[in-house]
């Protein structure tokens, strides 16, 4: 493999492989639009929780997962053989000569795909639990909610780095690449919710919603070279970088001779959310309804970290057998001749003991039609909102969902495609306190020929049990909201 393969194997691996699970830090989109998702909807709009029908609901512990890239993929596989094939054997062993790798005794050949897309790479960990809403009179909800979350990510990539079109490029032929950017980062969060509704008449009201967090770092690390540059290869598995100016930021856990994550620094944050609902169907529940939201406004900030500045504008030769390094010091070792070959020494390079990474702030749009007042078709948009060079990210997402929810039991089917790129199906069942599913039906469950993304979500909660009793205290509560009476289903 070449110098920039490795590298790319590196940032694409250690991307994928910096959450100790094969979770994410996305939350599950055919799980919040659920009309009875209660306070997990309110992490895609946090003012959708006015029209939860329970009076309480504790959630006790969920998790949700992704693993997504489109630099490289395996071939007639799923997540679910992949995994099976881990619990089997932990040896992992790879023939470039074939495309092929090894997992736990069965084999797997791999792939590329064409070259003409930039390049992201995306997975992580959300740990959600114990967190608890409850109805505060009758039109007000607020929560308290603790999560652990891990999010690594590369955006925007120069497609001339796809695997394929760097491999065909010739020896001596300059590679212009636009910026790079990767981050990661593990931390903590307690939050508090509140969720209000206006009532503007007795067909229709506005709710208000918000998530306030507190954040609690624990390891991370951003890299990027804003302003591109140039590549060019050699003979001898080596290449020139050409105009570096770029800058690599990580915490001192992530470094050889560390004990792991340790409370490192501190951060705050929030989701705002607007809903307009009308036509109302039954106490709380509408015909209509359409909203936006603002997600992860905020950032972590890194203590105990190092910040590393490399600066060159001339051609600076990195020769392949220098960078031949493993082990737990790998890493560093790698940044150590990188001060040498970029900035002469470490004294020009080391700049700074923190800094801070952005979280994947975005925008949500979200319609939602109930023919049926246990029927639910809904369409939502989630985006990154980028605010510069350091910043974890979600990318794009356009679901489309139907659900059939009931006060104990429902389910949902989705179709969503990510990053307009790659289509998938979704499904998701709930079943008293019990809720699981995936937004990437295909190559998670279902083996996919070209497997390159999967992801799942589970979890566990309680809610009050007034069961038809319960929907009947909604019932008489919504009629005082809304002033005349209106029609009454079941649900």
């Amino acid at each position: 493999m070449n110098l920039f393969g490795r590298l790319s194997y590196w940032l694409t691996f250690s991307t994928l492989s910096f959450s100790p699970l094969w979770l994410s830090g996305q939350v599950a989109i055919t799980w919040t639009l659920d009309p009875h998702a209660g306070i997990y909807s309110s992490f895609l709009q946090p003012a959708a929780t006015t029209t939860t029908p329970y009076d309480w609901e504790l959630n006790l512990v969920s998790t949700s997962g992704l693993l997504a890239n489109n630099y490289v993929f395996a071939r007639r596989a799923s997540g679910v053989s992949l995994l099976q094939a881990l619990r089997e054997g932990a040896a992992v062993t790879v023939d470039e000569r074939t495309n092929s790798f090894s997992l736990g005794g069965r084999d797997f050949s791999y792939g590329f795909p064409d070259g003409n897309r930039k390049l992201f790479v995306r997975g992580g960990v959300d740990l959600l639990g114990p967190a608890l809403s409850f109805r505060l009179g009758e039109t007000t909800r607020v929560g308290l909610f603790s999560r652990v979350r891990a999010l690594t990510s590369s955006r925007s990539i120069d497609a001339d780095l796809n695997y394929l079109p760097y491999n065909a490029t010739p020896n001596g032929v300059d590679i212009a690449i636009d910026a790079i950017q990767a981050a990661g980062a593990v931390w903590g969060e307690a939050g508090l919710h509140v969720a209000h509704a206006v009532v503007l008449h007795a067909d229709a009201e506005l709710s208000l919603g918000g998530n306030f967090r507190y954040l609690l770092p624990a390891e991370g690390f951003n890299a990027y070279q804003p302003d591109g540059g140039s590549l060019r290869q050699l003979p001898g598995d080596s290449l020139i970088t050409i105009n570096v100016q770029a800058e690599v930021e990580l915490t001192n856990g992530l470094l050889a001779g560390t004990d792991g994550p340790t409370g490192n620094g501190r951060g705050f944050a929030a989701d705002l959310g607007l809903q307009y609902a009308w036509e109302s169907l039954a106490a709380g529940i509408y015909r209509y309804s359409l909203g936006v939201s603002l997600l992860d406004l905020g950032q972590l900030n890194f203590a105990a970290a190092n910040r590393y500045r490399f600066s060159n504008s001339g051609d600076v030769l990195l020769v392949g057998e220098d960078y031949n390094f493993s082990g737990d010091d790998g890493l560093e070792a790698a940044l150590n001749q990188l001060e040498q070959d970029i900035n002469g020494s470490s004294a020009a390079t080391r700049v700074s003991e923190s800094f801070v990474v952005g979280l994947p702030t975005s925008v949500s749009l979200q319609f939602r039609y109930r023919p049926l007042a246990a029927v639910q078709l809904a369409a939502a948009y989630r985006g990154d909102l980028s605010a510069g060079n350091r910043q974890l990210s979600q990318g794009q997402v356009l679901t489309l969902a139907a659900h059939y929810s009931k006060w104990w039991y429902g389910g949902g089917l989705s179709a969503s495609i990510t990053e307009w790129q790659q289509f998938q199906l979704g499904a998701q069942v709930r079943l008293g306190p019990l809720y699981a599913g995936t937004d990437r039906l295909l190559g998670t469950v279902l083996p996919r020929t070209t497997l390159s993304e999967g992801d799942f979500f589970l979890g566990i909660r309680l809610h009050d049990f007034g069961g038809e009793g319960g929907r009947q205290r909604n019932t008489r509560r919504g009629r005082s909201r809304r002033g005349n009476k209106v029609k009454c289903y079941t649900f």
